[in-house]
């Protein structure tokens, strides 16, 4: 992956959009600070590429990491609970 500094990079803008043949980091005094890529062909790549990078989901994704994840029957007890049963009666066997 190439790199290159941020005041060549605006100096170049034009040129360096052209040579995109694959992402380029942009520096700032030596440091990674963004990364410049074409935009994929295919709009499903676009949108997944979009959706990764959307705040939102980013938080979900962290949130779910924290998150304990449930056995099968924890959750059907849980669906039981909010229904007002007893445990155990919604389970799929």
């Amino acid at each position: 992956m190439r790199s290159v500094p941020l005041a060549e990079a605006k100096a170049k803008f034009s040129e360096v959009i052209d040579s995109l043949e694959e992402p380029v980091v942009i520096t700032r005094r030596g440091f990674p600070v963004a990364v410049l890529m074409a935009i994929p062909e295919d709009q499903e790549d676009m949108d997944s590429l979009l959706i990764a990078h959307h705040p939102g989901f980013r938080a979900m994704i962290r949130k779910a990491k924290q998150s304990r994840i449930l056995t099968s029957d924890e959750f059907w007890d849980k669906v039981d609970e909010r229904r007002g049963r007893r445990p155990g009666r919604s389970r799929r066997r």
